[in-house]
């Protein structure tokens, strides 16, 4: 995720603003926990099918 560059003083100024900072930060960490929740779902999918598609069956 690129914020700006350091030697351009427009995106510095954007940087400096705290509600600023705080509202990328919050769209950070949602995107990241969307991602990570689709790819554990995703795991979690896999992981209860065999080889070719068919879904495993665990003795109780």
């Amino acid at each position: 995720m690129e914020l700006g560059w350091a030697s351009n003083a427009e995106d510095l100024a954007r940087l400096a603003v705290d509600r600023r900072l705080q509202a990328m930060a919050n769209a950070l960490a949602r995107s990241v926990a969307t991602y990570l929740t689709a790819r554990a779902n995703n795991n979690a999918n896999l992981g209860a099918q065999g080889w070719h598609g068919e879904t495993r069956v665990f003795p109780v």
